[in-house]
């Protein structure tokens, strides 16, 4: 009235007594001067990007509360609703909260509810709730509604839903630790596959050295990088004077292929050694026997 200046935008704190309770609402209110009156409009606050922020809820798993001090009246978004398998029209009590939270929380979730209406800085708390049998973990900031008078009349909460991130660094920090161990694993298993490697080419003995043979070997992989192979060389000299020789390759690769590699050399020695050994035996016997007859044979 004394400028004539009209008001547009301003937000006012409106309480008013319904039912016996009391009800508070922030009101865009809207004023002008006509003549010696002021017609004046007012509506409740709304935000343009409200929409987009309830859409925004759900891929961010948050989710906001608001709770009027006054009437005791509790208002929960639909995100905070599906963070707790919740009703949107029937969001939980403290003492709903109190219960699904985890034995160790109450007190730090009691705390932080007392310090959010006093203005404490931050205002913030991580609690962990049960819900549905699921152990979820939420992450709590608050701030205070305040009125005119400087004095709060309701706490405005936003929760964001650790346990997909959480879930997520659960898995990777098991995935790390099987890889490490199947790491290890392989390298424990190329120490002992090349350990057997080494075994299996022939060695330069006395006794072939002895009738002028000589043995060499060379194990060269397709690739670089591949792994050791089944691949197996033996060279002997057998009781009867003659030289075994034989070469083979297991299927496969890494050490179940070379421990059947060294298996197979030594069952493949064992029947030739004796087979000679018995053959020589056998020889020497006939030739006794030729000269007690005095009959000679080839």
């Amino acid at each position: 009235m004394d400028t004539g200046k009209p008001l547009d935008g301003l937000v006012v704190d409106y309480t008013e007594q319904r039912l016996g309770r009391i009800h508070r609402a922030p009101l865009l209110y809207s004023a002008a001067r006509c003549g010696e009156q002021v017609p004046a409009t007012w509506q409740p606050v709304q935000s343009q990007a409200e929409p987009l922020t309830t859409d925004a809820q759900f891929p961010a798993s948050m989710g906001w509360g608001h709770r009027d001090l006054l009437s005791g009246k509790v208002t929960w978004s639909e995100g905070l609703s599906r963070i707790f398998h919740a009703d949107v029209r029937m969001p939980w009590t403290l003492e709903q909260l109190c219960d699904a939270s985890m034995p160790d929380d109450p007190t730090a979730l009691a705390e932080f509810l007392s310090s959010v209406p006093a203005g404490e800085e931050p205002a913030w708390t991580r609690i962990r709730f049960l819900v549905l049998g699921e152990l979820r973990t939420l992450d709590l900031p608050g701030r205070p509604v305040t009125g005119t008078d400087g004095r709060a009349w309701a706490v405005d909460l936003v929760a964001r839903d650790l346990t997909p991130q959480i879930r997520s660094r659960r898995r990777l920090a098991e995935t790390e630790r099987e890889s490490d161990r199947l790491r290890r694993q392989t390298e424990a298993e190329r120490r002992v596959a090349d350990a057997l490697r080494e075994a299996i080419p022939p060695t330069h003995s006395e006794a072939l050295a002895a009738v002028g043979s000589t043995v060499a070997a060379s194990y060269r992989p397709a690739e670089p990088d591949a792994a050791v192979g089944g691949d197996r060389y033996k060279c002997r000299l057998l009781p009867d004077g003659r030289v075994l020789v034989a070469i083979g390759d297991t299927s496969g690769h890494g050490l179940d292929a070379v421990a059947r590699t060294a298996q197979q050399r030594h069952t493949l020695a064992g029947p030739a050694h004796e087979h000679s050994l018995q053959g020589r035996q056998g020889s020497r016997a006939h030739s006794r026997g030729t000269a007690r007859t005095g009959r000679a044979h080839p």
